[in-house]
């Protein structure tokens, strides 16, 4: 196995990789779930927004969480779900989970404002 192409040596270093996947799945969440929602506000007779970029956002915040959190030992943690099966089970389901939060609770909202 190759590899990355840079991984952090650090607690900080591990902690501020996991600030920017944060940063940059939140930016996707606001993009896509906000938009959404100020386009059913204005009463938009068709809403766009990808199903796709929601969940990719939503993990990209789980594991810069995890690794803000973990510091070092997280992004470790990430490398090892290649190879244990244990690991990679536990940190689909919480990246599903915040997933799959983000989606329905969209979907849910957009139903109180008459959206199928």
């Amino acid at each position: 196995m190759s590899e990355p192409l840079w991984q952090p040596k650090s607690d900080l270093q591990a902690r501020i990789l996991g600030l920017c996947f944060a940063a940059a799945g939140a930016a996707g969440l606001w993009w896509q779930v906000g938009g959404t929602i100020r386009q059913a506000r204005e009463a938009a007779p068709e809403l766009q927004y990808s199903n796709t970029l929601i969940v990719l956002s939503a993990m990209l915040v789980a594991f810069g969480l995890l690794w803000i959190v973990r510091g070092l030992s997280g992004y470790q943690l990430m490398l090892r779900a290649g190879t244990d099966p244990k690991t990679k089970r536990l940190l689909m389901i919480s990246g599903a989970t915040v997933a799959l939060g983000a989606y329905f609770g969209m979907s849910w909202y957009l139903g109180t404002l008459g959206y199928k």
